[in-house]
């Protein structure tokens, strides 16, 4: 297929996607406050169904052994992983947010961007461009569903690294709890010092 016909029905995906989660926001202020769920239910949607079904094997959904240590570092942060209310730190709101950012961010997004777009680009033979390409999507979805500032836009980078680390491995298990340490240290230590409000 040639690369301009991937690069274009990539992109029609991504705008599909993009465009019924922008949706889902609109009903969401102009009616009632919708579950945040519904957003990450429409993107789990779009990289599973649409436009055909995502076959996801075995070997994606591996843990890699030489990957404890990731693991290993992430459960060692669960005690500090927490959106504190009046500076107290309770044990509900750890789980609860800890399964908002696995269940949500985590899975859903790297289901659609980098298990999606793996499908979508795989006749692409240009690692720097595809590495380039993701982290543009990626931070495109935030900048659309959330404003645009510089924080949104820095999603470039880890979209770009967890597409380098997928890609080398093909291993889904290792991008979704990396994006998930990413999305919970970051918001637990920038809320925790008052220099951003999270919304998950």
């Amino acid at each position: 297929m040639p690369k301009a016909k991937i690069i274009l029905r990539t992109i029609t995906h991504f705008i599909f996607c993009i465009s019924g989660l922008v949706l889902i926001q609109e009903i969401s202020t102009r009616i009632h406050q919708l579950p945040q769920a519904f957003n990450w239910m429409w993107l789990l949607t779009c990289a599973l169904f649409i436009p055909n079904s995502l076959k996801i094997s075995k070997v994606q959904l591996k843990w890699h052994n030489h990957h404890w240590v990731i693991l290993l570092t992430i459960f060692s942060m669960i005690p500090f992983l927490t959106i504190p209310s009046e500076e107290t730190w309770k044990l509900s709101s750890i789980v609860i947010f800890l399964l908002n950012q696995l269940l949500g961010p985590a899975i859903c997004e790297e289901l659609y961007f980098r298990a999606r777009f793996n499908q979508l680009t795989n006749n692409l033979k240009s690692p720097i461009f595809l590495a380039l390409f993701n982290g543009i999507l990626f931070s495109a979805a935030h900048v659309i569903s959330r404003g645009f500032d510089l924080l949104t836009c820095l999603t470039f980078f880890p979209g770009v690294l967890l597409w380098i680390i997928y890609l080398k491995n093909k291993n889904l298990c290792t991008v979704i709890l990396l994006h998930w340490l990413f999305n919970a240290s970051f918001y637990a230590v920038f809320y925790r010092f008052e220099i951003i409000l999270p919304f998950f």
